[in-house]
């Protein structure tokens, strides 16, 4: 059987329990598609899953293959699949059930996109799970109108940067909290106003905001109930918000969620890449031996954009 390279964990734990291993080359079944893969990218989920958290990844699936972003052209497809998929640059995300930091992975026609026009398929897999958290955090769940004011928390990362974008471009009036160091990132990608959270305090200067798109959690999330407007909305890619506090708040919605792979999103973001009105800021490329060392990297903090990884 055809090996390949692959990032593959045995035990949940801290990166040392990543290994770069050869495993067998999947092969498509029916209705899927075989990605030989260019590239992918390092996600806060990766960490969570590789800790034994949410979501959880049961005992069966060990050893596990982690990484939620695809960027690749389509080498073979299963039965019932048309042709001419074979030779397309795709990009996507897959269900929990595969991973992405390998040489090759098999994904569901419904899973993919086509490349957007002027990005290599490397440069896409920046996008899938970032992109697609901030697009289903602002529109989806949360319902955010042109002329409202979201708050965006932790806007600088790799999430944070694609919503401000998108917000700004949906007319929302954008407010990102960041380190003192990233104020003029976001400024430049479309944030009105950026409160430093090393020289200021959010809530002691923010008022009646419409939306809360927390990407922090924690005392951060907590806080965040101050500064909403009675009826707004508080929308987590990290935490279950306190229902208390919404109810005291009367808040439209607050919610946790996780990014669906959805293919209509994932065209919509190749649509925005395709008019120049989103792009990735990267951080660093690394290879897929260095996966463990990136992982590290994004837990200690303070990277700007995303950190990509070449594979192929």
């Amino acid at each position: 059987m055809t090996q390949m390279k692959a990032i593959q964990f045995s035990a949940f734990g801290d990166t040392g329990v990543l290994a770069l291993v050869d495993i067998p080359r999947p092969v498509p079944a029916a209705g899927q598609l075989l990605v030989r893969q260019q590239g992918s990218s390092i996600n806060p989920v990766d960490l969570m899953i590789r800790r034994g958290g949410y979501p959880s990844v049961p005992p069966k699936l060990l050893p596990y293959v982690g990484g939620r972003d695809v960027g690749g052209v389509v080498e073979a497809v299963g039965e019932g699949v048309d042709m001419g998929w074979i030779g397309r640059p795709v990009f996507g995300a897959p269900d929990f059930s595969r991973g992405a930091f390998a040489e090759c992975i098999v994904m569901g026609t419904e899973e993919v996109a086509e490349v957007p026009d002027g990005l290599t398929p490397r440069e896409a897999a920046l996008l899938p799970i970032a992109a697609l958290t901030a697009w289903q955090g602002l529109f989806r769940q949360g319902g955010l109108q042109a002329g409202e004011t979201v708050l965006i928390h932790g806007g600088s990362g790799g999430v944070g940067h694609y919503a401000v974008q998108m917000a700004a471009r949906a007319g929302a009036k954008v407010i990102a909290t960041a380190s003192e160091r990233n104020k003029d990132f976001l400024s430049a990608q479309g944030a009105e106003r950026v409160v430093a959270y090393d020289t200021e305090e959010f809530d002691e200067v923010l008022a009646d905001v419409d939306l809360v798109l927390d990407l922090i959690g924690g005392e951060t999330q907590q806080r965040s109930w101050r500064i909403l407007k009675e009826g707004g909305r508080l929308i987590s890619a990290v935490a279950a918000p306190d229902a208390e506090s919404a109810r005291e708040k009367k808040a439209k919605v607050a919610k946790f969620f996780i990014a669906e792979s959805r293919q209509d999103d994932l065209l919509r973001i190749a649509a925005e890449v395709a008019a120049g009105t989103l792009k990735s800021h990267v951080a660093q490329w690394c290879p897929l031996a260095e996966v463990p060392a990136a992982q590290a990297a994004l837990e200690e903090g303070g990277i700007r954009g995303k950190i990509g990884v070449e594979i192929g």
